[in-house]
């Protein structure tokens, strides 16, 4: 048998053994649970989406710094803390 016929089996063999484990229907990605007696804290996001200026964005930061906020990303600007750190506002 010719090299060149067997060589597209191979890589598509190859392909399905790289191909990533950690995946669910649709292609959405599928969150493992936590190792049992895992101890790092749980993670809250708040992210704005849509446009800012420099001097929003600087204020948006600034606010949720004082709230124990901290940066992930600006674009789009994205803030984590850790969830236990929850803020409970009353009307």
């Amino acid at each position: 048998m010719p090299r060149m016929l067997w060589l597209p089996f191979v890589i598509m063999t190859l392909l399905g053994a790289c191909a990533p484990t950690i995946h669910g229907s649709g292609g959405a990605a599928v969150v493992p649970p936590r190792p049992p007696g895992a101890t790092y804290p749980n993670w809250e996001f708040l992210c704005l989406d849509g446009p800012l200026t420099s001097s929003s964005l600087v204020e948006f930061l600034n606010a949720a710094g004082a709230q124990g906020w901290d940066l992930v990303t600006t674009s789009p600007a994205c803030v984590k803390r850790p969830a236990s750190a929850l803020v409970v506002q009353t009307e």
